[in-house]
């Protein structure tokens, strides 16, 4: 009877394998937190864009149930709103509210009002709406 002999195949991974592993492996994990990042930070700016319409519609219905006349109306009201929206972030709020009347002569009442919102957030960003109204002197 004639003996054979089998060779094992070796067991493990040799260098080569390992180091194509490892830059998968890294590629795939840069990818992961490259979108992780991009992700957060879109979030961040559609929270800003979520507090500075909200700002903007609150503005707007307070300005509109005022009903200024020509003698009281303000050229242009300014103020400073802290939003806190988190632990350790703060931004602020600028909003600017500006009543025009387009009346002319005829004490129609029509008056345009427009009102801004805008803060500074890794650059300048900015909201405005402009409404007509009706007021009855």
């Amino acid at each position: 009877m004639a003996r054979t002999t089998i060779i094992a195949p070796d067991r493990g991974f040799n260098l080569l394998e390992m180091i194509v592993a490892i830059f998968v492996f890294s590629s795939v994990m840069v990818a992961l937190f490259n979108m992780w990042a991009t992700q957060a930070r879109g979030m961040a700016a559609s929270r800003d864009h979520i507090v500075a319409s909200y700002l903007l519609a609150q503005k707007m219905e307070e300005s509109v149930s005022l009903g200024w006349t020509a003698e009281d109306q303000p050229a242009a009201i300014t103020n400073v709103a802290h939003i806190a929206k988190g632990q350790e972030i703060n931004v602020e709020y600028w909003t600017e509210v500006k009543v025009e009347d387009h009346s002319g002569a005829s004490d129609v009442g029509l008056k345009s009002i427009t009102v801004r919102v805008w803060w500074e957030d890794n650059g300048h960003h900015e909201l405005k709406s402009t409404t007509a109204v009706f007021w009855q002197s």
